[in-house]
């Protein structure tokens, strides 16, 4: 590990001699005023949520501050370049950075980890299982949550290759992700009788969490690794977004509870769950994701050529999401065919909307179009919040509009309305998505153009 340049290079930038002496003073004085202010047989307990409190301060607030504040000041000092252009591999350069650059929260959160196990020796051994599993769950979901941020800053790049400036927005969804963690963990220590299922297996709610916490830290910690490879110019395979998926679907339907249904609906449910998903993440990478012109040039050459190899390297994620999507409509219409589904409907409609899936996969496919064509226009700034902007009018101001007009007959063609039948709501959809991708195809062939004549 001390090997590591980029790992080197922080700790000279954030560790010092005065840093490592204050850090335990203050830490220590903490504790030692929660110890005074409670007798000693019922002081361990306090302290041990104090110790708990200033971890998620120092890892998961104050170390995520730091992870991205060190990226967006690689981007704004124009270094982030030059390091592109080492030979540090992308592994080394991605773990160097979010540890090194947090290193000195972990350093205090290190202490407030010693003092946690000194304390759990004073308490009851259940409540020290809970708390030590509590103490997991924030060591993992601290990991997870800087993963994240740290591949959304590295996306954030490729889409900001040319702006002077960047700032550190996305910092401001941690607050939010924290009072949600911070939320589940305490109903989770309390909730010590009740039991959920998945996959059938009786769980407690704190073990679930923490299975939870360790399965999404290990997928954040494989995404960050193909983020820094994908900025890095290196070959990407769809293969770890592909199973990516999968295991969320897995994971999802785990929760459906035992007995609930059986047969053919629980098999379509197990699909419905699996569509929305799915089309869940097609929006969120289609908005988050670089539509880069180059490479989708050599997507559709690829898929003309039928190079397929070469294809699979320049997939994006927003696609494979799609296709996805698109199977699994193709067996819920296969199942829907074939079986009696009327049980699921009529009593489940509460999981399962009478909307059909090929409807959905059709507004998919619009917004598609609208989100290419916005990206291939000559606006330069915030091309994908213009394509958001566009999208609230279409499923907010419009369908509003309607209400207010008494045309609610025609809502069925902007927003997804059950009930409302193949021909008044997929086949509308499906005209306004191929109106929609021709347009985005139209504009692309007019950027490729362009971008053939600029002289060399």
């Amino acid at each position: 590990m001390i090997w590591n340049p980029e790992f080197r290079k922080n700790i000279q930038l954030e560790i010092d001699s005065v840093k490592l002496i204050l850090m335990p003073i203050v830490l220590g004085m903490v504790f030692v005023s929660v110890y005074l202010s409670n007798t000693k047989e019922l002081a361990a307990q306090p302290m041990q949520i104090t110790s708990l409190v200033l971890f998620t301060l120092l890892v998961f607030v104050w170390g995520t501050k730091m992870v991205v504040e060190s990226l967006v000041n690689e981007f704004n000092n124009r270094t982030w370049d030059s390091q592109r252009m080492t030979a540090i591999s992308p592994w080394s350069l991605a773990w160097g950075k979010l540890f090194g650059s947090s290193l000195f929260a972990w350093y205090g959160g290190l202490y407030c980890l010693l003092v946690f196990a000194v304390t759990s020796l004073a308490v009851p051994t259940k409540d020290a299982q809970l708390m030590l599993k509590a103490l997991l769950i924030m060591i993992f979901a601290g990991c997870c949550i800087q993963t994240i941020l740290f591949i959304s800053i590295l996306t954030e790049f490729a889409k900001k290759r040319e702006a002077d400036k960047m700032t550190d927005s996305s910092y401001s969804v941690l607050g939010i992700l924290l009072l949600v963690k911070v939320s589940l963990i305490e109903a989770a220590v309390h909730d010590t009788k009740s039991v959920m299922h998945w996959h059938g297996i009786a769980i407690l709610p704190i073990d679930m969490l923490l299975y939870s916490s360790v399965f999404f830290c290990l997928w954040g910690i494989v995404g960050m690794h193909r983020a820094m490879r994908k900025e890095l110019q290196y070959e990407n395979w769809p293969t770890a977004w592909a199973l990516f998926l999968l295991s969320l679907m897995i994971y999802c339907i785990g929760f459906i509870p035992p007995g609930f249904i059986q047969g053919a609906p629980l098999l379509f449910l197990f699909c419905w769950i699996s569509f929305m998903i799915a089309i869940s993440l097609f929006y969120l990478m289609l908005l988050v994701e670089a539509k880069n012109l180059v490479d989708l040039r050599l997507l559709i050459t690829g898929i003309r050529q039928g190079a397929w190899s070469a294809l699979a390297v320049k997939i994006p994620s927003w696609l494979v999401s799609l296709l996805f999507a698109a199977c699994i409509c193709v067996l819920m219409l296969f199942l829907a065919g074939t079986a009696d589904l009327s049980s699921i409907y009529n009593d489940y409609t509460f999981f399962i909307p009478q909307l059909p899936p090929l409807t959905l996969l059709c507004f998919c496919l619009r917004d598609l179009g609208i989100v290419l064509h916005v990206n291939f226009s000559s606006t330069k700034k915030n091309r994908d919040m213009v394509a958001l902007f566009y999208l609230a009018i279409l499923y907010l101001l419009l369908p509003l509009l309607l209400s207010i007009a008494e045309a609610e007959a025609l809502l069925p063609w902007f927003i997804p309305i059950p009930n409302a039948g193949l021909l008044n709501s997929a086949l509308p959809v499906a005209v306004q998505a191929g109106f929609m991708l021709h347009l985005a195809a139209k504009r692309l062939r007019q950027k490729s153009k362009q971008a053939d004549n600029i002289p060399q």
